[in-house]
């Protein structure tokens, strides 16, 4: 049965997410979708080929013109005589595709912000069936892994597509969420059934109260889930110091000034969207020390362009600004891990709330900076 496909023609940056949604369908049905975007290439003669090397060579090449042809024709034939001439010079389809991606898409970075921003503050809208709510999350979650894809070599875990759709759910839909949320967590739970006190002993390792050698998280193990605590799986760091990882948090965020080895106030203060989409400020940013447990040892780094913003309730993490750094962040129902040229850099622990507290400790400086934000006294 004969194929058609309407399109409506490409006209400028209005129709062009819509378009290219539709071309790109088409091209992979026809079977040149990676033509146009570089995953196929041109075959290459090799030195000192063969008669039979040569002649698959050119049968290769014959096949691959052909595709590139019908591909350069279901581009330009769907775009008006503008964009036609836009493309004039192109004499590939990837060449054409390129060109047009320079025109009507932002740089990459813009994008991927853009991307990010958009899927981590998405909400429900009244008008949308949880169905169409949904699927836009899927929608915005597959976008930003193809650009992450496209720019850092790397993609986020389907973890956080389910983590965001069930944090999105409303109130009406608290009894399947809880359903849902059981399913596949149920060691991370935190209950109220039995809670026994620890020996008042110390410990002969840590020679701090509360547990014994056996438990004692510096011989690796992690801290039992207990009431409804947090649950701080970072040794030695309190509840309110621990740091996040946030896919959504465009910088690294903290509270406490105190970190600070050297600070700079930004000219006026930055907003900073929290979940409720109210805004909180950002004054300034500089470097703080930190110590990073990598193969059971602490190692000295240092986390630059950490904003500094009094009002949030969490240390965060930026996982987008590590991406953008050629890291890979993986994730999985228990712990976390950050990879850099297939080594693992950092880790982090899931915590009863969902999220994963990272092994990361701060090193206070020996001379504090003043990280002072000047407020106008209301008269």
């Amino acid at each position: 049965m004969e194929f058609k496909a309407h399109i409506e023609k490409l006209v400028g940056a209005a129709n062009w997410s819509k378009w290219k949604r539709q071309i790109e369908l088409l091209l992979r049905h026809h079977d040149v979708h990676d033509v146009v975007c570089g995953d196929r290439e041109c075959p290459r003669l090799p030195a000192e080929a063969s008669a039979e090397a040569i002649a698959a060579y050119e049968k290769a090449q014959k096949a691959f013109i052909k595709d590139d042809s019908l591909a350069q024709l279901i581009l330009v034939g769907n775009m008006d005589d503008s964009n036609a001439e836009l493309t004039s010079v192109c004499n590939t389809a990837k060449s054409v595709w390129e060109t047009l991606l320079s025109v009507y898409e932002q740089s990459s970075g813009q994008r991927l912000d853009r991307l990010m921003e958009k899927f981590f503050r998405s909400e429900k809208e009244l008008e949308d069936d949880i169905a169409n709510h949904i699927a836009k999350l899927q929608r915005n979650f597959s976008e930003l892994n193809d650009e992450l894809r496209h720019v850092a070599k790397t993609t986020l875990p389907d973890l956080l597509l389910m983590s965001r759709i069930m944090s999105t759910l409303p109130s009406e839909y608290f009894e399947f969420k809880s359903v849902w949320d059981r399913t596949d967590s149920t060691a991370l739970v935190a209950t109220r059934k039995k809670v026994f006190k620890k020996p008042e002993r110390k410990c002969c390792v840590c020679r701090k109260p509360g547990h014994l050698a056996k438990d004692c998280w510096k011989k690796g193990s992690k801290p039992k889930v207990e009431g409804d605590a947090f649950v701080c799986t970072v040794e030695g760091v309190p509840e309110s110091e621990v740091w996040i990882a946030d896919s959504g948090a465009s910088a690294h965020m903290t509270k406490h000034k105190n970190y600070f080895v050297d600070f700079t106030k930004f000219v006026s203060p930055k907003p900073v969207y929290v979940g409720n989409s109210d805004a909180i400020m950002a004054y300034g940013h500089g470097t703080v020390t930190i110590e990073i447990k990598v193969n059971c040892k602490w190692e000295k780094h240092h986390l630059t362009e950490v904003w500094y913003v009094p009002d949030i309730s969490k240390n965060l993490f930026s996982i987008s600004q590590t991406l953008k750094r050629g890291f890979k962040f993986q994730a999985s129902k228990d712990e976390c891990s950050l990879l850099r040229d297939g080594r693992v850099r950092l880790k982090g622990v899931r915590t009863v709330h969902g999220l994963y507290a990272l092994e990361i400790h701060v090193l206070y400086p020996k001379v504090c900076v003043a990280a002072e934000v000047c407020v106008a006294s209301a008269d």
